[in-house]
């Protein structure tokens, strides 16, 4: 498999460090891709981005082999989110670990995902962008920012999951609400269709945000080049 992969976090203000954690990585003929956006009001929000973050991408790269990637994407939601609130009720008495979550692996020609609060998931095919996850947020107006689920609340989490078909020249992109809130849909579609790495759509979301809609923000974009036809077999095996 081949693809481009880019990455951004560009905190609000240069007086604080970003909530928000991202990262993508190749492993042998798959690919991994997290990003997490630490709860402003809570205490360790950035440290809880960041351990879900590296916690996906290690625990991916040492799955076991029999599961599928549904299977361990699952398992380790479980894991980060247990790990987190029983943390944060160690340290502070009460659940402040929390953050958003949303990963993806890519291996043959399926993409297999899931998220946990407002961090949102798209896949650009042709001129079509389609938006995979879900958004766990109040949906009434003004009050879109508060979360109706989020790593580490709660003992247990329930993500929601998606799979898609993948194949060469699609773009997949993870990105937190302080790109989504100020940069329309239809401007992403256009972006990424002209090929914008993940930094080229952190500039132009901080160009459009206001003092009041200015928050940190992060992107991942993942560019697949090619599909591997062997690991396709595999993976029809294994699931």
């Amino acid at each position: 498999m081949k693809a481009l992969l880019t990455t951004c976090t560009l905190a609000r203000s240069d007086k604080e460090p970003s909530q928000d954690a991202c990262d993508a990585q190749m492993h042998r003929e798959s690919v991994i891709a997290a990003l997490a956006d630490g709860v402003g009001r809570a205490e360790m929000g950035s440290e809880a981005a960041h351990k879900t973050v590296e916690s996906f991408i290690n625990y991916f790269k040492s799955r076991p082999p029999s599961w599928s990637n549904r299977k361990a994407l699952e398992e380790f939601a479980k894991l980060i989110n247990r790990s987190l609130h029983q943390e944060g009720m160690a340290r502070c008495g009460h659940p402040e670990m929390l953050s958003t979550a949303c990963a993806v692996a890519i291996e043959g020609d399926r993409l297999h995902g899931l998220n946990v609060g407002d961090s949102r998931v798209y896949v650009l095919r042709g001129d079509k962008l389609t938006q995979l996850s879900v958004d766990h947020a109040e949906p009434q107006k003004d009050f879109e920012h508060v979360l109706r689920r989020c790593m580490g609340m709660e003992p247990d989490v329930a993500p929601h999951f998606f799979e898609t078909p993948v194949a060469a020249g699609d773009v997949v992109l993870l990105c937190s609400d302080g790109i989504t809130r100020v940069v329309p849909d239809e401007e992403l579609r256009q972006l990424l269709a002209q090929h914008a790495a993940a930094r080229t759509l952190v500039g132009h979301a901080r160009e459009r945000a206001t003092e009041e809609t200015l928050d940190d923000m992060s992107a991942v974009v993942v560019q697949v080049q090619a599909i591997n036809p062997a690991a396709v077999t595999a993976q029809a095996r294994l699931d």
